[in-house]
């Protein structure tokens, strides 16, 4: 769908200007915000609000505050940073890093990466996963976090080559206001741990599990677990056989195919034990098959296979800024300004919500990402799309010389591994 920007009277949104929509998911939709300052300080980031049919869910809205609850407590280069979680009159919203690129669902619909780019991307996501297991309290008690929906569509790939694991939506953790009951199932099926399917309690590896088929899948081109119904999917993840990598592909790797297989044990003692054993095996495959992956190697695949997307978004940015807007000044004051929820008190006890207004009417949206670090000129700028569905490409017009492709190969090839 073409990504037109809003009109001045859409964009508004407490402190932040809303650009255009980034993805429209079943729960909520995220728009591309720029915060300004001073001086001509700027920042782009993504706004995720509710949808208004969910606005007065109390559960829904428990589960979006511990999401933004956990997710800010985690700092760590491989996970989308959740900056603040506010109210624009009594509806929250939550601002986060913007990434500029693609969420790996998106690339594996185009095509499955070699081998040792699979491992480098698994890598990746095994280190945003482990400092999320190892998060703790003020106190130093860990809060035993479990992501508990690793998927393709989870896991961003960014045009400069980063790899960032998103949405705790349905993450478990120890002081989570939400609390699932017993026998609901959380998270995308075909993606379960046998024991997350049978709904039993889980723990850290039940994330590594989810990576494992992750990995398989994106190395062999070939699903796991995928069934005619949901019933059937649940099923095949607890007990259907899992065939060895090199049945589906010939030349594949042995020792990524033992790695695999490994993440993929249903005994839980034998499977890997925590996703920084699992990423370490991952760092050393890809040193003992000659062929180092770095950050500029994956930066290139993205350029390569989404190269097309590049210049519309770069139109979509520039068409969104040539309508930009003086925000007025907010009064901090007023109950339809925006305000950071900073206190205990305001997490644990959420009123009952009025319905999110935001600035569009839901419609389906496709990824929609910000322009290169060139046209922007807000120096690196991170991105982040926190939707679990299939967004729609953006288009308006360009700016600069060379086309997008070329300024994106070149910002690529200049990161630091």
């Amino acid at each position: 769908m073409h990504a037109a920007p809003l009109a001045e009277s859409e964009r508004q949104f407490g402190r932040y200007e809303l650009l255009f929509r980034l993805a429209v998911g079943g729960m909520a939709q995220v728009y591309v915000g720029r915060l300004r300052g001073v001086q001509g300080f700027e920042k782009l980031l993504a706004i995720k609000c509710i949808h208004d049919e969910l606005a007065e869910d109390e559960d829904f809205i428990k589960m979006f505050i511990d999401e933004a609850r956990v997710s800010a407590r985690i700092s760590h280069p491989n996970v989308v940073q959740v900056l603040e979680l506010g109210q624009v009159g009594d509806a929250y919203f939550i601002a986060m890093e913007y990434v500029h690129g693609e969420s790996l669902s998106a690339l594996l619909r185009r095509k499955c990466p070699p081998p040792t780019v699979c491992a480098r991307i698994a890598a990746e996501c095994a280190a945003g996963l482990q400092a999320a297991h190892e998060l703790c309290d003020a106190n130093g008690r860990l809060l035993n976090v479990v992501h508990r929906d690793v998927s393709p569509q989870n896991i961003l790939v960014g045009y400069d080559g980063a790899v960032k694991v998103t949405d705790f939506g349905v993450a478990a953790a120890r002081d989570n206001l939400h609390v699932t009951t017993g026998g609901t199932l959380k998270g995308k099926h075909a993606y379960m741990s046998p024991e997350q399917a049978r709904a039993e309690p889980l723990d850290h590896r039940s994330d590594i599990f989810a990576l494992g088929i992750v990995l398989y899948e994106m190395s062999t081109g070939h699903r796991l677990f995928k069934g005619k119904s949901s019933a059937e999917t649940l099923r095949k993840v607890v007990e259907s056989p899992i065939a060895a990598p090199t049945s589906l592909v010939p030349d594949y790797p042995p020792g990524l195919e033992r790695i695999v297989l490994k993440a993929l044990e249903r005994d839980l003692e034998r499977r890997y034990q925590s996703c920084e054993a699992l990423a370490d095996d991952l760092e050393q495959h890809i040193v003992e098959s000659g062929a180092p992956v770095l950050r500029k190697d994956v930066a290139r695949l993205m350029v390569e296979q989404f190269g097309d997307r590049l210049d519309k978004r770069q139109r979509a940015l520039v068409d969104a800024q040539r309508t930009s807007i003086e925000l007025p000044k907010l009064d901090l004051e007023s109950e339809t300004s925006a305000k950071t929820v900073s206190h205990v008190s305001d997490l644990t006890q959420p009123s009952q919500p009025s319905p999110v207004a935001p600035p569009l009417k839901p419609r389906r949206g496709l990824w929609v990402a910000i322009a290169s670090i060139a046209v922007i000129g807000v120096g690196a700028i991170g991105v982040t799309l926190a939707m679990r569905r299939s967004p729609a490409p953006a288009s308006g017009s360009a700016r600069g010389s060379g086309s997008a492709s070329e300024r994106a190969a070149a910002a690529a090839s200049s990161v630091e591994p």
